[in-house]
Formats: structure tokens, sequence, C-alpha cells
């Protein structure tokens, strides 16, 4: 058998790769990966304030709605890509962290195939700590069209004689098989039950889900870090852009109140639904018309359709109106209304969020709790942009 000269050239570049990034990868002593269906960029902003406030030198990857890198002390960059979107980029950021010596690296996995999944944290990253935040279902083209076979591919991300956390109510017995086989440890977190931690979560922004919390704590106790510590970094954390925000805008002729919600970040049903449940028991929503702003991609045709057969299953019953923004939305619009007799919906194409707002305040005259739905991409981060000019943001 002859080995042309051009795949000897490929083999000896692909063992120098790979040899070139365990190398850098090992100069960094605590790597942290979070992969899961919803709350990674939270998690890792989280984790990355409470490390820092440990006096860990620490560098983060935010991939989710707006890319950055944290670099040690809280200071951040926005990631600028060229081209598509790659986890080839994640041996930037090894490079990144080795040359600044840092601690801890903390990432979140950008991918949800199984090959990538693969490659990009046991081959690439190989960290010692995985989070799984949790098994949603989304992104089934690429993770599996079932929880079952979504948790087994987000299992095929934990390294050999790693340590894996998840909630316990997320857990599948294939995390266990798995965990077993590579010789690593598993955390099932559990809820809460001391006083201690009950009377923190009281103090927590309302806007962060007590699952995350519970996630971060447990991380920061298995590394020993203090829980006064640990609380600190957890309130001095800057929110991701896609996290859920609260906003009260005074309108006039005639004169009303709205209050503005944005859960465009978590896409898919089951976590909005969760969304929803938080804004029902808050103090500070009062308005009882709810209206559903939801952002189309055109380019998740599997994610529409899941909503679609959410709203047909009336899993939504606090919105007396969906309002459909963005590419396709006539086409939703008129499927529902064939379906769903005494639904009120409308849409709105091509239009930008100053328009959206106008269309929507000329036709509601009463005060109304605004959600945001869907998709944050394109239109839900200009509407973020365009609530904080006409509302101001306040606590949930």
């Amino acid at each position: 058998m002859i080995i042309s000269v051009s795949v000897v050239i490929l083999l000896v570049y692909l063992w120098y790769e790979k040899r070139y990034l365990h190398q850098r990868s090992s100069k960094i002593p605590l790597r942290i990966c979070i992969t899961g269906t919803r709350g990674k960029s939270g998690i890792t902003r989280l984790l990355a304030s409470c490390l820092n406030q440990a006096g860990f030198r620490v560098m983060a990857k935010i991939t989710g709605s707006s890319p950055v890198f944290i670099f040690p002390h809280g200071k951040e960059k926005p990631i600028k890509r060229r081209g598509i979107t790659s986890i080839l980029e994640e041996k930037k950021v090894i490079r990144k962290a080795a040359s600044r010596s840092v601690q801890a690296l903390i990432v979140e996995l950008m991918s949800f195939s199984p090959e990538s999944l693969y490659a990009e944290s046991r081959r690439m990253l190989r960290p010692h700590i995985i989070v799984i935040t949790n098994v949603r279902m989304d992104h089934i083209a690429q993770a599996g069209n079932s929880r079952d076979k979504i948790a087994e591919n987000f299992s095929r991300c934990i390294p050999d004689f790693s340590t894996v956390f998840i909630p316990e109510e997320e857990f599948f017995p294939v995390f266990q098989t798995i965990v077993k086989k590579r010789k690593a440890k598993l955390f099932k977190v559990s809820e809460y039950d001391s006083a201690e931690g009950k009377s923190f979560l009281e103090k927590v922004p309302k806007a962060e889900f007590i699952q995350n919390i519970r996630l971060v704590l447990s991380v920061c106790d298995f590394l020993g870090i203090q829980r006064d510590l640990s609380y600190a970094g957890i309130q001095k954390a800057i929110p991701d852009i896609g996290s859920l925000k609260y906003w009260r805008a005074e309108f006039s002729l005639p004169k009303r109140r709205w209050e503005l919600v944005s859960a465009f970040s978590a896409n898919d049903p089951k976590s909005t639904r969760d969304v929803v449940d938080k804004l029902v028991k808050s103090k500070n929503i009062k308005n009882s018309r709810w209206i559903g702003l939801f952002n189309i991609r055109k380019d998740r045709g599997d994610r529409t359709h899941q909503w679609i057969s959410a709203f047909e299953n009336k899993l939504f019953p606090e919105f007396q109106k969906i309002v459909f923004i963005g590419d396709q939305s006539e086409l939703v619009k008129k499927r529902l209304e064939k379906r769903m007799k005494g639904q009120e919906f409308d849409a709105f194409r091509n239009r930008n969020p100053k328009q959206i707002m106008s269309r929507l305040l000329e036709v509601e005259k009463h005060n109304c709790v605004c959600v945001g739905l869907g998709n944050i991409g394109g239109t839900g981060i200009q509407l973020l942009d365009h609530w904080d000019t006409i509302g101001i943001r306040h606590e949930l």
C-alpha cells in the first residue's frame, strides 16, 4: 500500500496540532465546560464571577446571544467572527488562556451535534469539570428528537476522569452509564433545604433561575470556595444579554402602562413555560392582558414547529394574543387561526422594533404585559435596545 506524500504531510500536521493543543491546555490548571439546552451563558458568567471573587485568575468564553471573552478581573471583549462559526475557534481560546497564565478557563460549549461535541470537549478543551444545565427539546435536527437522545448526545462531551454536575431533576440514566465508563464522578444537584441556602436564594435577583444558582454553588463547594465568596460572586455577576429582563413603559393617548419582558432567549416552549410561571408569581407583574411577541427565525424551522404544537396544545393560556414577527409570520398566523378558534393572532413582517411597537400601541389601548418569545436573534436583540429607550428597566 502506497501512501501519498500529501497524506503523510496531513497526518504529521494533525499530530502536531493535537500535541501543540494538549501542551497549551495542560498549562491551564482548571478547565470547566458548560453544556445543556438552556442557561449556559448565565452559568458561565456566574461561575467566572465566583472564581474571580475567590481569587482565581479566570478567563471565560460566552458563546450565546452575544459572544464575548471575559478576561481576568472581569474585563469583557466581544468576539468578532469572520465567516462560518466553527469549534476550531476553541484553539484560539486555549492559546489566549495559556498566554495569560490563567488558573481557570470556563467555556460555554458551542456544539450540539454529537461529533462536534465530542471533538470540542474531549479532544480540544479536555475539561476537568462538566456542567450540564438541562435537557430540553431544542436543536432537534442536531441533538436528537427525544429527551433521551438529547441526554445521550450531551453525555458525549464527558471526558475520562472528569467531574460532572447536573440538576437532580434533569438526570437521565445514560449520564450514570457514561460516567462509570469514563471513570468520572457525578454530582446530582438537589434542591436546597437548609435555612442558609433558602435565605440566600431569596436575595438572588429574580431574573436568575434557582436551578442555575444551585449548580454554580455546587461547583464552588466542590472547588473549596467559601460560601460567602460564592454568594458575593453571584450577586456581582453581570447578567447575559439574553437573560430575563423587565421594563415598565408609560404611554399616552390614551394613557396606559405596559410591562415589557424579554424571554426571547428561553427559545423552546418548556423553558419559556418556566419563565411564564416565574412571571405569574411575580408581584411586580400586575396587568391582566398578556400579549406574546413571537420572533420567528427562518433557519430554525424545527423550533417553529415545536412552538406551533405548544400553542395548539394551549401551553400558554395566559396570552390573550400572540403576535408573530419576522419571516413566515403570516404563514404561521394563518395556520394557527384555522386550528385555534377564539385565540387572537396577528403578524408583522419586515418591520423594525419602532414600527412593531407603534403598530401594537395603535391596536392595544389598555394596560398590557408584552412578553418577547421564540428567538433573540435579529429583531429580538433590536427590540431589547428599543425597550431600553422607551421603558425603565426594573427587577422582577
